[in-house]
């Protein structure tokens, strides 16, 4: 089983690891769940997929810290295609924000594409970067293939804001930036408009995460605060998004979720700003004790079987510091051919990083896999620098002597650190002995947890990956078979170092998390979500009626005293309906009185209604004509017998009239009938009664609702009875037209006519027909002039309510 070596950056990743597989988790079951239920999954693909390659980088993130680095240089390259994954998910997820995408069918399918080729693209980089691994080489990718990420931090939150500015409105422009300057301002009539502006705000957290790195390389933030920052805004871009996507669900989980997670996150913070405080200790008090000393040299000389044997000598400065080379990619000629590891070399590459290459130019990041591919010589292997006043004597330098060649660092300090100073050189013989000799070393050199390279730790030669073995460990002492080099490399003490804190730390975690989980989800199930529960079933007992089953009280908290109130509101409210029972059915008892009494005057309104259009009409005709006997019998007795006769037949008619009202009689015949063929009755008992010739035309005939046939059959006959009484004409003209749900009536004349706005007093014969039509939902209409006849036009027509055919005609 490898070492493995927790340190803080891999206690982070371990913690962006634990919650992303606990928020990837989460949106698993609920996929799960919502297909067992039939229910669609759209909306919970894109944060699976976000959370779960995020999750898996920081895993392969972690694997690169915690392993030795031969094993972490292959898992390293396959961090990018995950994070690529959850960057083209997060795009997705942003373009279609709760609802409807912005883009267009083709432009969607443009996105997906390429985005697909982004993937694609970081899979081929990771697969070049594995290949070259094998080879022996590492690969960094260049600064313009990062470019597609800093795009995707643009174009996520590009879409949320469109996103909200569809949310807020037509003139959601207008209202962005006020809602977006004013976040505590509540959107609660607008949950996609506070979801949007929630994940925009967490989709910018990756320009301050670039912002804190900006400080950080400027020296404004030291590392330790820079990284605890980082940590907490990945952390809480994690969790925000969490926070606003569950804000916008409707679901009852979602507040436990909630509350879960911000425990989980603010535990994580706490362990992740802990880890930052121990690491400056654990850095302080770290002390080498195998680590190459001040006047010390290693001596490489050949052995008999091609090998080379090791020994300790004491350092010794042979010459003047003369040449410096020219630039270090560049080869330098040696003046002899150099015997080593089995080959021969006559040029070198000399590099102020304390690296000398043999055949190839030597590179830091090449020697952190398998120590390069190429064969090469490790005097500092550390990123040095000139001191910042340089001297005469301080740099690299390159001298040919006779019988050696002699390299030499003198006086260079690690970056940004100047009072880490060395002092090293390397001499080459012809014959392949070579001494690596310590002049100046600092005394308590400060390993860099973010730069393994800011302190000298590998001393030995290795004849690359490519052609021979390396062994590890102290050089002193030691032989070396023909072809195979050798490595002092401090480097894994160091990290041992950190591991015998930071190991328990990370055990602690990935017990905890767990357990955190359970303990605090079966306490929140014991202490708010079962109380909750409780009172949302009381809540829907109340709803419903139920009053009588009081809610539990599990616990004397906040939602104990919320039950225990709503089950004294629940309690009065019963007490309340129980005492208005009594007064509701003494009301009712008034109501039905109030309805009885109600009814009795609509039912003398229409018998007045009645009166007027059928008894008081023969009245009246009888009442003229009997006024008129004594002179008809005085001059002409004939007439005066026909009068006579009429006076009776008026009289009988009113009597039977009468008889039908009082018993509250609609002749069934009347009703059962095409309206037609009662209109022709009505024409034919105007013939016989005043002698009216009436026209009777019916375009099309139906049989009308009860109350709108009776309300029409009235308005015929007080029409037609008014042209005989009063138009001074001897004919008139009925037309009927229906269709469905519809009819019109119109009685016309060429009398007297008359002026509609100066009806006599007493005379209550078109508003009695209006008041039966408006009753209906129907209409009147009057078309008359003094000397120009008379049309009256009866319209009815059937509401979509079906008020217009139920009216009463009684």
């Amino acid at each position: 089983m490898p070492s493995l070596y927790w340190g803080p950056l891999a206690i982070n990743a371990l913690l962006f690891s634990l919650l992303g597989t606990v928020i990837a988790s989460y949106f698993g079951v609920r996929i799960l769940v919502a297909r067992r239920q039939g229910k669609a999954t759209d909306g919970l693909m894109a944060p699976f997929w976000i959370f779960a390659m995020a999750g898996l980088c920081a895993v392969l993130a972690t694997l690169s810290h915690v392993l030795d680095r031969d094993l972490a240089a292959w898992i390293l390259p396959w961090a990018a295609p995950a994070g690529s994954v959850a960057m083209a998910a997060s795009i997705l997820f942003a373009e279609r924000l709760f609802g409807e995408g912005i883009l267009s069918r083709r432009g969607r399918q443009a996105l997906v594409l390429a985005l697909a080729l982004f993937v694609a693209g970081e899979i081929a980089i990771a697969v070049a970067r594995t290949i070259s691994l094998s080879q022996g080489s590492v690969i960094f990718r260049d600064g313009w293939l990062r470019a597609p990420f800093a795009l995707g931090f643009i174009v996520a939150p590009a879409f949320c804001l469109v996103n909200l500015r569809r949310a807020l409105g037509p003139d959601g422009w207008r209202r962005v930036w006020p809602v977006l300057l004013n976040p505590v301002r509540p959107l609660t009539d607008q949950p996609v408009a506070s979801a949007a502006r929630g994940i925009f705000y967490f989709s910018l957290m990756p320009v301050a995460l670039a912002l804190v790195l900006a400080a950080r390389s400027t020296g404004l933030l030291g590392w330790s605060v820079a990284e605890t920052v980082l940590s907490w805004l990945v952390l809480l871009v994690f969790s925000g998004f969490v926070w606003t996507f569950l804000s916008y669900q409707p679901e009852r989980s979602g507040t436990t979720t909630k509350i879960a997670a911000m425990v989980l996150v603010a535990f994580l913070m706490i362990v992740s700003a802990l880890s930052w405080m121990v690491a400056p200790a654990i850095l302080d008090g770290f002390r080498d004790a195998g680590a190459p000393q001040a006047g010390q040299a290693y001596r490489f000389a050949p052995a008999a079987d091609g090998g080379y044997d090791i020994t300790l000598i004491e350092a010794r400065r042979e010459v003047p510091l003369l040449h410096r080379p020219g630039p270090e990619t560049e080869p330098i000629a040696l003046p002899f051919d150099l015997p080593f590891l089995g080959q021969s070399h006559r040029t070198l590459y000399v590099r102020d990083t304390g690296l000398v290459g043999l055949g190839a130019f030597p590179r830091l990041q090449d020697i952190q896999f398998r120590y390069g591919p190429e064969a090469a010589i490790f005097v500092l292997a550390a990123r040095l620098a000139p001191p910042p006043a340089p001297a005469a004597d301080s740099g690299v330098f390159v001298d040919a002597l006779p019988g050696r060649v002699v390299i030499s660092w003198a006086h260079m300090a690690i970056e940004g650190a100047p009072d880490q100073l060395y002092d090293a050189q390397l001499t080459l013989y012809p014959d392949g002995t070579l001494d690596i000799a310590f002049f100046e070393i600092p005394l308590h050199p400060r390993a860099n947890l973010y730069r393994p390279d800011d302190v000298a730790m590998l001393v030995g030669l290795t004849p690359g990956s490519r052609h021979g073995p390396v062994l590890a460990g102290t050089l002193a002492g030691r032989h070396l078979p023909p072809g195979t080099g050798a490595v002092d490399d401090r480097r894994p003490a160091f990290y041992k170092a950190l591991n015998a804190a930071f190991g328990p730390m990370a055990a602690f975690l990935l017990l905890a998390v767990p357990g955190l989980l359970i303990l605090f989800s079966l306490l929140l199930q014991l202490s708010v979500q079962r109380p909750l529960a409780a009172v949302a079933l009381g809540v829907e007992r109340f709803r419903k009626g139920n009053l009588g089953t009081p809610i539990p009280v599990y616990a004397q908290d906040e939602i104990g005293a919320l039950a225990r109130a709503f089950n004294e509101v629940a309690a009065e409210r019963e007490r309340l309906l129980q005492s208005l029972e009594a007064e509701v059915e003494r009301r009712s008892a008034e109501a039905v009185e109030l309805s009885a009494r109600n009814a009795r005057l609509e039912e003398r309104a229409d018998l007045g209604r009645e009166l007027h259009d059928a008894v008081s009409q023969s009245l009246f005709a009888a009442s003229l004509i009997a006024d008129s006997l004594p002179r008809l019998v005085l001059s002409d007795p004939a007439k005066a017998a026909d009068a006579s006769g009429q006076v009776a037949a008026l009289n009988r008619a009113a009597l039977a009239e009468t008889r039908n009202l009082l018993m509250h009689l609609r002749s069934h015949e009347m009703l059962a009938q095409p309206f037609g063929a009662l209109l022709r009755g009505v024409a034919q008992e105007m013939a016989r009664s005043y002698g009216l010739a009436v026209t009777v035309s019916v375009d099309s005939d139906a049989q009308l609702p009860d109350a709108v046939q009776y309300a029409f059959f009235r308005v015929a006959h007080a029409a037609l009875t008014n042209v005989a009484r009063h138009a001074g004409t001897d004919s008139a003209e009925a037309r009927f037209d229906a269709v469905d749900g519809q009819a019109m009536l119109s009685v016309t004349d060429n009398g007297a006519g008359f002026d509609p706005d100066a009806v006599p007093p007493g005379h209550y014969g078109l508003a009695i027909m209006r008041e039966r039509l408006d009753k209906l939902g129907g209409m009147l209409e009057v078309e008359t002039a003094p000397g120009r006849g008379c049309r009256i036009t009866a319209i009815w027509f059937s509401d979509d309510s079906g008020d217009g055919d139920s009216g009463d005609a009684g």
